[in-house]
């Protein structure tokens, strides 16, 4: 009958380790955690690179970027990010950008959004439409469904009762604009709730992706 002995692990930090830490289990065996012996904990000299990754794009000028989430997939690095008018905090872009390398990006003309007259960009939603944070692989959905991502939705109050039909755009005009009845009140961002976002999958082939438009929540 073979032990079953732990699997080793690398030792990359002193995170989790708990020298003299000792426990008692339900069928009535101790066990004590060790402290490492003769480990020396190095930190690794890190090397900067030149800038790679600058704005090319009309959309992306003046604009701040940020990154929400790279994966790598079938040999590819995938990355969605945001470019936000500086200007302008309203003016976001969610837009999708690929690489062998890391290093040299390709931004694919998707035909999802309308940009000045042209679909033939690498957007995937507007400002306001999708905020993304955290996309993710789900292997079990259907392949138009592949890829999804969890991204902030507002909420808006008016006298303490939530509004279902009020939006980011409703709202600032109604709060802009000066209320012609003096007891009404406008509505109140309150803070936000996640909801999933369902994104097609990207052709791995070499040639660029071609998209459907994504699901909202």
């Amino acid at each position: 009958m073979q032990e079953n002995r732990p699997v080793a692990l690398p030792f990359l930090d002193w995170y989790g380790v708990w020298p003299s830490h000792r426990k008692e289990e339900k069928d009535g065996r101790i066990w004590s955690q060790e402290p490492p012996r003769g480990v020396e904990i190095r930190i690794e000299p890190a090397s900067k690179s030149e800038i790679f990754f600058t704005a090319e794009k009309p959309w992306e000028q003046q604009a701040n970027f940020s990154v929400n989430t790279v994966l790598y997939e079938d040999g590819r690095y995938r990355l969605w990010y945001n470019a936000s008018k500086v200007d302008d905090v309203e003016k976001n872009y969610v837009c999708y950008a690929e690489s062998n390398d890391g290093f040299t990006w390709e931004r694919p003309a998707l035909g999802l959004v309308e940009y000045q007259g042209s679909k033939q960009n690498n957007i995937i939603s507007p400002s306001g439409v999708h905020h993304l944070q955290s996309v993710f692989v789900d292997p079990v959905a259907p392949p138009e469904e592949r890829y999804k991502a969890i991204a902030p939705k507002g909420r808006y109050y008016r006298e303490g009762k939530l509004d279902p039909g009020m939006d980011s755009k409703k709202a600032k005009c109604q709060i802009e604009q000066p209320a012609t009845d003096p007891n009404s009140n406008p509505p109140t961002h309150m803070g936000s709730k996640n909801c999933h976002t369902h994104y097609p999958p990207i052709n791995t082939q070499p040639t660029p992706p071609t998209l459907t438009t994504p699901i909202t929540p």
